[in-house]
């Protein structure tokens, strides 16, 4: 069974959503799912231009990155509701956004729709900094913990879809915690599917969210568990939420808690 039924893919016309409509074609055509180009209007007025932003995505979603079928969802709303509303009606999609606001204090504070999403999308989400021409290397960060390995077997699939290389990624106080870490994550993915090959990158010498954060630049996609992107772990700073806040690769956040 694929990882996801459909790829969402929302989009305001604006250039950042231009690299969500990129790559979530390319996810959508390399799983050979459905792509769906979503937006959002506020009024009866806005309709016929959000039906122009769609078609002119979906038309590139098909004939530059060969996504096939790709339909439409133009609905009236503000966009965060919206957009959770279409998430809802389709659980085992994945949903892809641009990054902007999420690296912005001040955009966040005041309304960033992506940063809105990533504490409260109801699907699994992927966030996109650029379009690269290639994803070379596929960044799948675990702790150990049974959500973060959840969250490696299904970026492995689509890692490996996209043609990457698959790193298991951890950050550990030094080399050797690092290495027990991983042999214990790729033990439990490799029971399920022996198949399955990795390469390991171990870091050190900061702290978790700094130290992924510092290595965003190795990978053309993240992937790691939204544990700790709401309630009190949120509020303390935790290693996911100042991720998404701080990095500028590609990220796909994986939905292994509800809280």
């Amino acid at each position: 069974m694929a990882a996801y039924s459909e790829v969402l893919i929302a989009t305001d016309g604006s250039k950042s959503a231009d690299n969500a409509v990129a790559i979530g074609s390319r996810i959508a055509y390399r799983l050979g799912i459905p792509a769906i180009i979503i937006t959002a209007y506020k009024n009866a007025d806005g309709k016929a231009n959000a039906e122009a932003v769609t078609q002119s995505c979906a038309a590139s979603a098909s004939t530059d990155y060969k996504a096939s079928p790709v339909s439409t969802i133009e609905r009236e709303g503000n966009p965060f509701d919206v957009i959770v509303d279409i998430a809802e009606e389709h659980p085992t999609a994945l949903l892809v956004v641009g990054s902007r606001g999420l690296g912005n204090p001040a955009q966040r504070l005041f309304g960033s729709v992506s940063n809105a999403l990533s504490h409260s999308s109801p699907i699994d989400i992927l966030f996109a900094h650029q379009n690269p021409q290639a994803f070379g290397a596929v960044g799948l960060t675990t702790d150990g913990s049974d959500t973060s390995v959840v969250a490696v077997r299904k970026g492995y699939e689509i890692g490996n879809a996209l043609k990457g290389n698959c790193f298991l990624v951890t950050a550990a106080k030094d080399r050797a915690a690092g290495e027990a870490i991983l042999d214990k994550v790729e033990s439990a993915i490799r029971t399920a599917d022996p198949s399955i090959e990795v390469l390991r990158d171990v870091l050190s010498g900061v702290g978790p969210a700094e130290a992924l954060v510092n290595a965003a630049w190795k990978y053309d996609l993240m992937v790691m568990g939204n544990r700790g992107m709401s309630g009190f772990a949120r509020m303390m700073g935790s290693v996911a939420n100042r991720v998404v806040h701080n990095g500028d690769a590609n990220l796909l956040l994986i939905k292994t808690v509800d809280k």
